[in-house]
């Protein structure tokens, strides 16, 4: 039986296969809901963010959390805590459908993971301190008003130690814009250097998808 254990800002629930609820359900029509889209994020991830059993993550930025969800088949007993300033899409109910969604097509009649949800603002993360062996950024870093506030916050929360990831739509030309959001878009030059500025050390970065070719995950340490 799935057992999906959220914490919603101060409230524990626990939900079990047999709750019913009538909220809209974010996994639906994703791809990365469907058999192709959990195998290729496994294939292209797993190797990079390298999950181990019984870690504690974050994901900054998690919007729906339907990537988080595929993640946490990486391995056994995560811990993953999901953050955003905006937690509609993370309702535990809504949360609780993705869930079934992802696990009911990866053909897993059970989940060991802990998802705890997170409501933080622009200047912080909400997130507990020194808890983290590794928090994720996928394509949010770019979207923050306060990147600098946000990064020391970041770097609070990680473990001595701990990895952060940060996964970007890199421009090969300076003074390029998201297409969607329209904030400027990163070169590889100028997310290093932001990194470097507030205490990051860089250690890698993984093309994702080669054929593509901009959207690059970078590896740091502190």
């Amino acid at each position: 039986m799935i057992r999906l254990l959220l914490l919603y800002i101060l409230a524990l629930f626990t939900i079990s296969v047999h709750a019913q609820t009538t909220d809209e359900n974010p996994a639906a029509t994703s791809w990365y809901s469907e058999p192709d889209g959990i195998n290729w994020l496994l294939e292209r991830y797993r190797p990079i963010y390298d999950f181990k059993p019984r870690e504690t993550i974050a994901s900054i930025g998690a919007g729906q959390g339907i990537r988080e969800v595929v993640y946490s088949l990486m391995a056994d007993s995560l811990t993953v805590y999901l953050q955003d300033v905006e937690t509609y899409w993370l309702s535990p109910e809504r949360l609780y459908k993705t869930l079934r969604t992802i696990y009911g097509k990866a053909g897993r009649s059970d989940c060991s993971a802990t998802f705890k949800i997170i409501r933080g603002t622009d200047r912080d993360t909400g997130l507990p301190t020194q808890l983290f062996d590794k928090i994720i950024i996928e394509n949010s870093l770019h979207e923050f008003d306060h990147q600098a506030i946000m990064l020391q916050s970041i770097r609070d929360n990680l473990k001595p130690g701990g990895t952060l990831f940060v996964w970007e739509e890199i421009a090969t030309k300076p003074n390029r814009k998201h297409s969607g959001c329209r904030k400027p878009m990163f070169t590889d030059q100028s997310l290093r250097q932001l990194m470097a500025e507030h205490g990051f050390q860089f250690v890698d970065k993984t093309v994702v998808d080669p054929p593509r070719g901009s959207d690059v995950v970078y590896r740091f340490s502190f």
